[in-house]
């Protein structure tokens, strides 16, 4: 078995049972498909490090949670996970390599709670408390604490991220309905910024949720995303936001 597990394993290896366990998830034998994803999660992916070690465990939580729609027993795999990996985040410093995928498994059990009570627990200057708070923004922004959600959405990584929605990718020749596809995005884009936007107007950074709001109707100035700017800027208490902009 020790040399077994000292040899070197490829990732077509790990594919390939990765594969087979989605094959059994979906028409075969439900325990069996368990196994293999539990064999790719804890040893394949792992040995083969890096980054397709990460994309990899993040794609078999996922493929767990559709697996548990059929059978309950996955779901309780990942309810136990989740539960290490709350106690692995909050045993120190060193606990923020375990964040994300803490995050993964309890976004994959639709438990929000469960972040954002790690996030509370987390002193603030702590370097967990940036990636927790990326994770933890949603239920942040629902509860209205504006400040702890700008801690992990900077200023400067909502703009990078409204640079990468907003840019114009050529679609493929032969997609059906292209223009329905380009309003789907438009409107997810559209949605996103007006959120951080509420987020900076409710944490005091006017100017910015102001350049931010200029940014967006720069790329959008329908009167439906007026609206929806002075909506959230009117949840943070700030109805006044576009009017009070610089001509």
């Amino acid at each position: 078995k020790a040399a077994k597990a000292a040899m070197p394993l490829t990732r077509e290896a790990v594919n390939e049972r990765m594969q087979r366990a989605l094959v059994l998830a979906r028409t075969g034998d439900p325990a069996e498909a368990l196994r293999e994803f539990l064999w790719c999660y804890d040893e394949g992916f792992p040995r083969l490090g890096g980054s397709a070690m990460s994309s990899g465990i993040n794609s078999v939580i996922f493929a767990l949670g559709a697996l548990g729609a059929r059978y309950p027993e996955a779901l309780a795999v990942l309810r136990e996970r989740r539960d290490k990996l709350r106690q692995q985040v909050l045993a120190g410093p060193g606990g923020s390599d375990a964040v994300g995928e803490f995050a993964a498994v309890a976004r994959t059990l639709k438990d929000d709670q469960a972040i954002l009570e790690v996030f509370d627990q987390v002193p603030p200057e702590d370097r967990r408390r940036k990636p927790l708070g990326v994770y933890a923004f949603e239920p942040l922004l629902a509860a209205r604490r504006y400040s702890d959600a700008a801690e992990g959405h900077s200023y400067s990584s909502m703009v990078s991220s409204f640079e990468i929605m907003t840019q114009e990718r050529p679609l493929p020749a032969n997609i059906p309905n292209p223009e329905r596809i380009r309003e789907i995005t438009r409107k997810s884009a559209v949605g996103a910024v007006a959120k951080n936007i509420e987020v900076l107007a409710g944490a005091g950074k006017l100017e910015q949720a102001r350049a931010l709001a200029d940014k967006l109707l720069a790329y959008d100035n329908t009167e439906a995303t007026k609206a929806l700017i002075v909506e959230h800027a009117t949840r943070a208490g700030r109805p006044d936001l576009l009017s009070t902009r610089a001509p």
